[in-house]
């Protein structure tokens, strides 16, 4: 399953560089990703765009080895009762009226991790916020 398109978002990231000594580390990197699409009998991508992005920028993968593989393909809900709701509440010490927001993934520097934190830090005085 491809998510990060490695090491391009690196460069992207500004953490490598295609040129200097960073170039070497890219193109270190970049062999092995092509190695692993040569060798790979399917590669799984997270939308159309990026299997756009994969056979525009590595031509010689059969495009026969591309297929969509998103995180989620329909919402299910999960909901809960309300009673179930106040004793998970109940049980963490998390005020009734309060939302909970949940992050499930990964939470680096490619997801904007200093974003999040940064909203999170900007609600630390608001009343109408619990943390």
């Amino acid at each position: 399953m491809l998510k990060d398109i490695f090491p391009q978002n690196a460069v992207d990231l500004g953490m490598l560089k295609k040129t200097g000594l960073k170039g070497l580390i890219y193109s270190y990197f970049r062999a092995k990703e092509k190695k692993l699409y040569r060798i790979s009998d399917i590669i799984g991508c997270m939308s159309p765009a990026n299997i756009d992005y994969v056979i525009e920028h590595n031509e010689d993968i059969p495009i026969g080895k591309l297929t969509e593989c998103p995180n989620a393909l329909e919402i299910v809900d999960k909901s809960v009762d309300v009673q179930t709701r106040i004793v998970i509440r109940e049980k963490y010490d998390i005020p009734l009226d309060k939302k909970v927001f949940i992050y499930g993934g990964n939470l680096g520097k490619p997801q904007g991790i200093k974003h999040l934190v940064a909203c999170i830090d900007s609600q630390k005085d608001n009343e109408d916020a619990f943390s």
